[in-house]
């Protein structure tokens, strides 16, 4: 069982809300039809795995944050790797490592 709290994030994200973030990630750093190709990859192989009987927490667990695969596939592409931080993401993380600290 995963430990409540710091990876409650990207464990807790849906399929949808998973490939938006990868899809603004890359978007106006590669060409259209490179994201699209992107986003589909992992929309079809969190789909298989789904299907397979694959737990959404494990999975998404596994495939991590959906911002640092972006910065992989823009690595590859030999774009510039710089995103931009998700808007409240310290100050959320800070309150659940808080959280987990207090609870302890």
């Amino acid at each position: 069982m995963l430990r409540p709290g710091f990876y409650d994030t990207i464990t807790g994200m849906e399929k949808e809300e998973f490939l938006a973030l990868l899809r603004s990630c890359l978007s106006g750093r590669l060409p259209q039809g490179a994201i699209e190709e992107s986003v589909s990859y992992y929309e079809d192989y969190i789909d298989i795995r789904l299907r397979s009987g694959e737990e959404k927490t494990a999975l998404f667990t596994r495939l991590g944050d959906p911002r640092l695969i972006a910065r992989s596939i823009l690595g590859a592409n030999g774009r510039e790797a710089e995103l931009p931080a998700r808007p409240g993401l310290l100050s959320r993380l800070a309150d659940r490592i808080r959280h987990f600290w207090n609870s302890l």
